[in-house]
């Protein structure tokens, strides 16, 4: 949990950003008048540090989960400071595809699939992709809607569960390589690191 401080100003953000941040700005003030907890929807990477630069209240913490302890995209309840929350509070539900015929799975086709069902983005968490099985994080809310609606990957139909056990997530994997770059150059860098 981290504890929200007093933010200066919105200036260090970019303009894009700057409507976040008077969202959490909104969110602090709401919790700390009302004393009771916003959940949010599925935040990226960009908006948990954002989040995290600019905090607006000394009465509020917040907690971050988003359904794995490998989670990029997470959730976050915005709280007074004296609550302790539970996994069960972010309202996290797994939805484990499992296709009817042995195929390979990718993480863009099951993505592209749930999107497809006309589910907004921010209502879905992390895709895991392992042992022949896509694990789909989602929001309480919506997972009736995509356990209805989703019927396939790509082609291919699935089977779908909702999952209440433990799964045992495998870590990721990452590759240390050295580089040889035309230029210093960020694009050029980047190209090279990503093999484009």
């Amino acid at each position: 949990m981290t504890k929200m401080t007093q933010g200066n100003s919105m200036n260090w953000a970019r303009p894009a950003e700057r409507p976040f941040l008077k969202r959490v700005s909104e969110w602090g003030d709401r919790v700390a008048q009302t004393g009771s907890w916003v959940l949010t929807d599925f935040l990226t990477p960009r908006e948990l540090f954002l989040l995290e630069q600019y905090q607006s209240n000394d009465s509020v913490v917040i907690a971050r989960f988003g359904g794995n302890p490998y989670a990029e995209r997470q959730r976050v309840l915005v709280m007074p400071g004296d609550w302790h929350p539970e996994p069960e509070d972010f309202q996290i539900v797994t939805i484990c595809a499992t296709p009817v015929e042995r195929m390979a799975i990718s993480h863009g086709s099951v993505l592209g699939s749930v999107l497809g069902t006309g589910l907004d983005r921010r209502k879905i968490g992390d895709i895991f992709v392992q042992n022949d099985k896509a694990y789909v994080f989602c929001q309480q809310e919506v997972s009736n809607f995509l356990l209805a609606e989703w019927r396939q990957i790509g082609r291919h139909a699935v089977s779908l569960e909702q999952i209440t056990a433990t799964v045992e997530w495998e870590p990721p994997q990452f590759e240390k390589t050295i580089v040889s770059a035309a230029s210093f150059r960020a694009d050029a860098v980047l190209a090279q690191s990503c093999h484009w």
